[in-house]
């Protein structure tokens, strides 16, 4: 039966300062640090496995991450000729992991330099990087949910504004048409002065962000103002009456799809509508329709004014 080679005094020392390395650093981290060699240990390799969570109270419950862990281990030689060495890691946020196994590297090989027992230097390296990760994670989360409710106000003050303003969507069968991945969408408003176009439009394109993320989303209006002015009757200045001048009012805006807005705003011209704005928001497919897009635009918009005058 083959003999083990006796340890040497090199070795005891080394295993006996590995086992005082071990001890700090599961008395640091009890819930973190699983060793994988018996204790006490009695020869090299000397394998444990660190499970990364976040220290920071905030971060832990804004991310719940259970299955990120570094496995180390001390080799013969250690600390004086070899350092710690990381065998495997894993985790669900590769970058996050990535810079917690560069810290450990580095302390590793600085206390290499130093001759110093170096498992719980990298441990406590490892654990700064990786709060300081979860930390921005979750910082993250949280600008995104204040972000996402500063969005829900403006969209439930923008509905709860303007109550003169009235969208009529576009539906299947009528207002909406869907080609080769892309989709057209009518809306109309009744509107009466420029004023009332614009916050019309704000109503509809900010106030929901479908139509926000509509690759275009363009328009035309035509609408009567009228005027009134006080005209005198010559030789008696008490006698006086009213005129009313008529003046139409159109414009139309392309957003990016040139020459459609100028369509629309023919469409309403050969209707002879009047006191109406029309918004057609196309979402772009990935595949090019040429002019057919157009007929598309004309078609979606006639169709729903036409149920509008019903």
């Amino acid at each position: 039966m083959a003999m083990s080679a006796p340890q040497s005094d090199d070795d005891e020392e080394a295993l006996m300062r590995a086992q005082a390395d071990l001890e700090l650093l599961t008395a640091a981290y009890p819930d973190e640090i699983t060793i994988h060699t018996p204790l006490p240990c009695t020869s090299f390799p000397i394998s444990f496995t660190m499970h990364l969570q976040s220290t920071n109270e905030a971060s832990s419950k804004a991310i719940k991450d259970s299955k990120s862990t570094i496995t180390m281990q001390m080799k013969s030689g250690y600390p004086e000729t070899t350092g710690v060495e990381i065998t495997t890691f894993r985790a669900i946020r590769k970058k996050s992991i990535e810079l917690a196994v560069q810290a450990v590297k580095d302390a590793s090989l600085e206390c290499l330099a130093n001759g110093e027992e170096s498992a719980l230097s990298c441990c406590i390296a490892a654990q700064q990087v990786w709060d300081e990760c979860m930390q921005d994670e979750a910082d993250k989360l949280v600008w995104e949910e204040e972000r996402l409710k500063e969005e829900e106000h403006v969209r439930l003050d923008l509905a709860t504004q303007d109550d003169d303003i009235k969208w009529i969507s576009g539906v299947e069968g009528c207002g909406i048409v869907h080609d080769r991945k892309s989709t057209f969408q009518a809306f109309v408003c009744y509107v009466k002065d420029e004023d009332m176009v614009r916050r019309a439009l704000r109503k509809l394109i900010d106030g929901n962000n479908k139509i926000q993320r509509a690759t275009h989303n363009m328009y035309a209006y035509r609408f009567t103002e009228i005027l009134t002015n006080k005209q005198q009757s010559k030789g008696d200045l008490d006698n006086s009456e009213k005129t009313k001048t008529h003046i139409l009012k159109h414009d139309n805006d392309d957003d990016g799809e040139d020459g459609a807005g100028r369509r629309l705003a023919q469409l309403l011209a050969t209707r002879e509508d009047d006191g109406v704005l029309v918004v057609v928001s196309r979402w772009f497919g990935g595949i090019h329709l040429g002019p057919k897009r157009f007929a598309h635009i004309i078609n979606v918009a006639r169709e729903l004014l036409v149920k509008c005058y019903e």
